[in-house]
This record gives structure tokens, C-alpha cells and sequence, in this order.
């Protein structure tokens, strides 16, 4: 609508500009989950070629689930978009997996993910993304409460811990039972 109205001002037809009060509505972005470690290893797992190639396409074949840049298909010729997509719809079903996408793309979500779990630099996250900026990585990130917890008691200023002990009498953990 407001593109529209934008138009009808610069083509004249509005004297009076009406876009200025014209408001966005706001909205909740959806919140993707994203793998557990768990769900790694089911899909590491059923990387495994089948026996029913010969074992030379066999090797390639676990070669191309796990290791290689190159993605083969059945008959070893390169994989297209819709076989790459056939490949993970497959590795969810054979993982077991539900209730969570499972894509190239969460792939590399899940390794975001994690990194900045551990406390890797967000900054280091970027650049190794590729993304022109930290709201990008920022949107890639699915932390969870756990790591949410995990962080404000460690950054928290009135609840820091020294060396495992409480601080100075400031006050317990956030998340503590007492």
C-alpha cells in the first residue's frame, strides 16, 4: 500500500504526501529450530552408502555424504538442486528426524548455531558466512534458553560468579533453586 501511495505521489495525482503516516504493521519473525548434536549424528549415520552399489560407488558414494566437495548422484554424475533435495529429504527420514527442516541450509545454520554457542566471535562467524553483516548472522543464530541462562550468568554483572563461588553477596544465580 505504501508503494502504491508512493506512486500516486510522484505521479501527482496526491497533492498532500500520506506515506509519512502510514505505518508498517509489526510482526514476529518465526523462530527456526535448529539440529541438536544428536541430530547430527543420526544424520552422519545414515551417510553410510548403501550395499546394494558396488563398492567402488560405495566409497564414493560415502565419500560424497561425508567428506567430499563433490556431490555425486546415483550413477556418480554430478547432484542438481532437486537431487540435492531429494538427498536430505531422504537422510530425514532414514534419521528419524521431525518436526525440523532438513536442508543444506540448515546445515549451515546448525554450524552458526553451535559456533556462537561456544563463544566464537560473532564477527569471526560472519566472515566465515560471508555475510555483509552481524543482523545476518544475528538472523542465523537459533540459541536457545539453555544458552541464554548459560550467558547471563556469566556476563551478568550483579550475579557473576569468581571461580565457581558467589561474588561478594550480590545475589545467587537468576536460574538458581535454592
Amino acid at each position: 500500500m505504501a508503494a502504491f501511495c508512493h506512486w500516486l505521489e510522484y505521479e501527482g495525482t496526491i497533492e498532500k504526501p500520506i506515506t509519512a503516516r502510514v505505518r508498517l504493521p509489526q510482526f514476529e519473525k518465526l523462530f527456526i529450530p535448529t539440529f541438536t548434536p544428536d541430530d547430527v549424528e543420526k544424520l552422519l549415520a545414515v551417510c553410510e552408502a548403501d550395499r546394494r552399489y558396488t563398492p567402488r560407488l560405495q566409497k564414493a558414494m560415502t565419500a560424497r555424504n561425508k567428506e567430499d566437495t563433490v556431490f555425486l548422484s546415483d550413477s556418480g554424475k554430478p547432484l542438481t538442486i532437486e537431487g540435492v533435495s531429494k538427498l536430505f529429504q531422504r537422510l530425514r527420514k532414514e534419521a528419524g528426524i521431525e518436526g525440523k527442516r532438513v536442508s543444506p541450509h540448515q546445515c549451515r545454520r546448525y554450524m552458526a548455531t553451535t559456533q556462537l554457542a561456544s563463544g566464537r566471535s560473532p564477527l569471526d562467524v560472519q566472515r566465515q558466512m560471508g555475510h555483509s553483516s552481524l543482523q545476518m548472522t544475528n538472523h542465523y543464530a537459533s540459541l536457545g534458553i539453555q544458552h541464554l541462562r548459560r550467558t547471563h550468568e556469566a556476563y551478568s554483572p550483579l550475579r557473576a560468579k569468581q571461580d565457581g563461588a558467589r561474588s561478594g553477596g550480590i545475589g545467587t544465580g537468576y536460574w538458581e533453586e535454592e
